[in-house]
């Protein structure tokens, strides 16, 4: 019996290891930690005021962000997964998913020198750096489509090799500007790193390249399915972003001072960057999850595995960071943030409901796609973010913040789960 098991066991590693999810959690792994090291770096070689107006930008950029390509690279893996059987139908939705990506991204661009000219920010030394960002967007669409072209068929050393590479140029190129040139520095590096991470995707994309550019158009029926899907999974994805993006953005607008920007910053970036787990154990078994549709059973059983390991995973890390936060703030970011340790506890608890409830449920309900109940309900957790937010950051500071993003993640958590239970 316990040879059975043994062989079990040594089977499932086996089958994980041929299908690239030691791939994927290995570079997410490292990734994390390169772009967790790329931020305290950043932390200590820029001056608090400095780091809190790189942030404001950087804050400002992503709401731009928000619309890139019309959601279409979340459509492109929905579709070329469910087409893993003809490559050249995933050929064709890589093509319209790169031709409607750079003409969207090319507006926001614009958009952004527009907002330069016409538009105001709270805190004034951020403007400039945004304006510098505003090619960002061409450059980060095609990285993005190469990268979930891979995902899709399930070329998972590819991806895990293109993650890596690009944050590792961000980590040395941001890191070595942002000592030469403070945070213009930073903005080159983030150039440099997206240039490489680019030219090495279309080098590792070139045996089928020809085949892309050569493509047969989609059939109107298709295009009006891809970007309906496509459109919605991206706001639903607007709202989900707006629960991380809308606390900095209202401390600078609300308290004008770019001193708690940073700390409320350093306050978010373990949680965040702790995120990678969840999303890893996600980014490999979703196109499983598609494929698997049609099989309540299975994806009902995939789904309690998922919540029953998360948990127990993520509990564990949650209470460490809890009673150990001024100890890990004071040793990875200096003293001088000590001030983030109340934000950080309550924004940890924060990480244990997205990460073990939210995440799994809501990409679940994607595979589904049942992606309409999930714009609902970031739409209404988005507004009732934006109304709490306003009433607790005035009353509050980044306490007020931080309890709104724990809110409504509980909210956002209850409302997915209680639908999948009910439609599933």
């Amino acid at each position: 019996m316990e040879i059975g098991i043994n062989q079990y066991l040594k089977e499932q590693v086996q089958k994980l290891w041929d299908r690239g999810f030691y791939h994927i959690f290995g570079s997410s792994f490292i990734n994390k930690i390169i772009q967790f090291s790329a931020s305290v770096l950043l932390v200590r070689i820029l001056s608090k005021d400095l780091y809190g107006v790189w942030t404001y930008a950087e804050n400002i950029l992503q709401f731009f962000l928000l619309l890139q390509g019309l959601g279409c690279v979340i459509g492109l893996l929905q579709f070329s997964s469910a087409n893993q059987d003809d490559p050249s139908k995933q050929f064709a939705y890589i093509r319209f998913t790169f031709i409607v990506g750079l003409s969207v991204n090319s507006i926001i661009a614009l958009s952004i020198v527009a907002f330069y000219f016409f538009g105001s920010l709270p805190i004034s030394e951020s403007q400039p750096i945004l304006l510098s960002l505003a090619l960002f967007p061409l450059l980060n669409i095609v990285f993005d489509t190469i990268q979930m072209y891979h995902r899709s068929a399930f070329e998972n050393r590819k991806f895990s090799l293109l993650t890596t590479i690009n944050s590792g140029t961000f980590l040395l190129f941001s890191t070595l500007g942002a000592i030469i040139c403070g945070v213009y520095g930073i903005v080159l590096g983030r150039y440099m790193a997206v240039s490489v991470s680019v030219v090495t995707g279309i080098y590792l994309l070139k045996p089928n390249l020809k085949a892309i550019i050569k493509a047969s158009r989609l059939a109107a029926s298709e295009i009006r399915e891809f970007l309906s899907f496509s459109i919605i999974s991206m706001l639903s994805n607007i709202f989900s972003s707006l629960l991380f993006l809308l606390d900095v953005f209202l401390i600078g607008l609300l308290l004008k001072d770019e001193k708690l920007v940073a700390t409320y910053k350093i306050a978010t970036i373990i949680p965040f960057a702790m995120n990678f787990l969840p999303m890893t154990v996600m980014i490999y078994i979703y196109p499983y999850l598609v494929q698997a549709a049609k099989n309540t059973m299975k994806i009902k059983s995939l789904f309690k595995k998922l919540i029953m390991a998360l948990s127990v995973i993520n509990a564990s890390i949650s209470l460490i960071c809890i009673a150990f936060a001024p100890f890990i703030i004071k040793l990875v970011f200096g003293t001088e943030y000590l001030d983030a340790v109340p934000s950080f506890r309550i924004l940890m608890l924060g990480y244990f409901v997205i990460g073990s409830f939210r995440s799994p449920a809501g990409n679940t309900l994607n595979a589904l796609k049942k992606v309409k109940y999930n714009l609902y309900i970031v739409i209404f957790t988005g507004v009732f973010n934006i109304i709490l937010d306003y009433i607790l950051i005035s009353r509050y500071e980044l306490v007020g913040a931080a309890i709104t993003s724990l809110t409504v993640s509980v909210l956002s958590a209850l409302l997915a789960m209680i639908y999948f239970n009910k439609t599933v």
